[in-house]
């Protein structure tokens, strides 16, 4: 497909946004950070996500492909959670919360991470891009988005990792936020076992997923094509920056309204839906 002078708007209009969002964050987060090299870490961090996913989006257009979308993904929350400890460590000693969090992300994106690269493997491709990647404008979006969605939801950890100055230590709202971190991590990997299963049965293709533990808690507003059980993935914590607050719906992708008419039909819905990962 070729690229169009309406890809080149849309794409440079993603990708102002995606900075004017970053500035704004930077802004009111980098207070306090370490400084490396004359820029805050936070900074630093940010440079680290959009560059790895911009690096990676070259060899992706070359091959038109998006096999190695979700482990980069998975790699980058590895990096800059490394690196965030690595610089606060040299204004002061890494504390027992900074260790703790950067543990749960580190056990996060490598389970979820892996979990899709498999996924996609075993299915071959993700539909959802089948437009995007035939042209290397389109497919800038979804690795810029990528790359804003991992900032925004690593920068807790960061911003506590870089910090200059040492952080409180730990109390009962630790524990709160770790016991609702292994809920939300718990029901993430009970979705994705479940669904994987039903979705093995050939018997079951293209249709809704309607058994199992998980089933009351499933929404197609919420959950978007592929995955059938992404509003179970609304329950994160946000106190311990490792897991999701909620589902936003940033990436873009569109799934046809025939598709959805075949999952869904329950609903009477219409149209398209946006989908998340």
């Amino acid at each position: 497909m070729v690229t169009t002078r309406e890809d080149y708007r849309l794409t440079g209009i993603v990708l102002a946004v995606v900075l004017l969002i970053v500035g704004l964050v930077l802004s009111a987060v980098d207070a306090n950070s370490s400084i490396f090299r004359g820029l805050p870490a936070v900074a630093w961090c940010a440079i680290i996500v959009f560059g790895v996913q911009w690096l990676a989006w070259i060899p992706a257009s070359i091959g038109q492909t998006e096999r190695f979308y979700d482990l980069t993904g998975g790699m980058t929350y590895l990096v800059v959670v490394a690196f965030s400890l690595w610089v606060g460590s040299e204004s002061e000693e890494i504390g027992s919360r900074e260790l703790m969090i950067s543990a749960l992300v580190a056990i996060w994106s490598v389970r979820l991470s892996g979990f899709l690269f498999l996924r996609i493997h075993h299915k071959g491709k993700d539909g959802r891009f089948d437009d995007l990647k035939t042209s290397p404008v389109r497919f800038l979006v979804p690795w810029t988005l990528q790359g804003l969605w991992i900032f925004l939801t690593a920068n807790v950890v960061i911003v506590v990792n870089s910090q200059s100055g040492p952080s409180p230590p730990l109390g009962i709202w630790d524990a709160m936020g770790l016991a609702i971190w292994i809920l939300g991590f718990w029901i993430e990997v009970l979705a994705d076992s479940q669904k994987t299963r039903f979705n093995s049965n050939p018997d079951n293709k293209g249709k809704w997923i309607d058994r199992g533990p998980l089933v009351p808690l499933q929404a197609p507003e919420l959950s978007g094509g592929d995955s059938a059980l992404d509003r179970n993935r609304c329950i994160r914590s946000g106190l311990l920056g490792g897991s999701r607050v909620g589902r936003l719906h940033i990436t873009g992708l569109r799934l046809p309204a025939t598709d959805q008419g075949q999952r869904y039909p329950h609903t009477g819905q219409e149209g398209t839906v946006q989908v998340g990962r």
